[in-house]
């Protein structure tokens, strides 16, 4: 993905995985992107995971927030009890939940701890409110080049991305 390990001890650490039977992974894939971005720590276990390898999971890494995705599976009705399980699983993290099925039950969770997105844009501020160093465009942690990306605009003021390393005088 091209993104930079964080770095920092202090930075949040993020557990993501698709519940058992679920295959939907662009969203997931996505949602590692934005937080890597932002500085944090990934930890993504991918498509297809029993949720009894979940507190394993949890107890050797240990992190702050736990994503998943649900799109097809389980369904809205049993939403709530995967929820709760998946929640005493992960005592004490707070759970990022998105996806049709989620949606379907939204306003009929109510559990502390858990957050459900209805548009990725959701869970961006949410991950840009909790780091510790946000996302910065111009390449920059602190004020120190972290890559050789720069941000070039087009006339009609579509962001294009270039990789400068490399080049001298316009060649590749």
């Amino acid at each position: 993905d091209g993104q930079i390990r964080s770095q920092n001890p202090n930075a949040s650490k993020y557990l993501l995985f698709l519940p058992e039977g679920e295959q939907h992974e662009l969203s997931l894939l996505f949602s590692a992107y934005i937080i890597k971005s932002r500085h944090n720590k990934v930890i993504y276990l991918g498509t297809s995971l029993p949720l009894k390898d979940i507190s394993l999971v949890d107890e050797l890494y240990k992190p702050d927030y736990v994503v998943t995705i649900i799109t097809s599976y389980p369904s809205a009705e049993e939403i709530p009890v995967y929820l709760e399980e998946l929640k005493r699983q992960c005592a004490g993290k707070e759970l990022l939940i998105s996806g049709y099925q989620a949606l379907q039950v939204k306003d009929k969770i109510e559990l502390d701890g858990v957050t459900i997105f209805a548009k990725i844009e959701e869970m961006m501020a949410f991950v840009e409110e909790h780091s510790q160093q946000p996302f910065n465009y111009n390449g920059s942690l602190n004020g120190k080049k972290q890559n050789n990306t720069r941000i070039l605009s087009n006339n009609n003021g579509v962001n294009r991305f270039s990789q400068v390393e490399g080049r001298r005088n316009g060649s590749q």
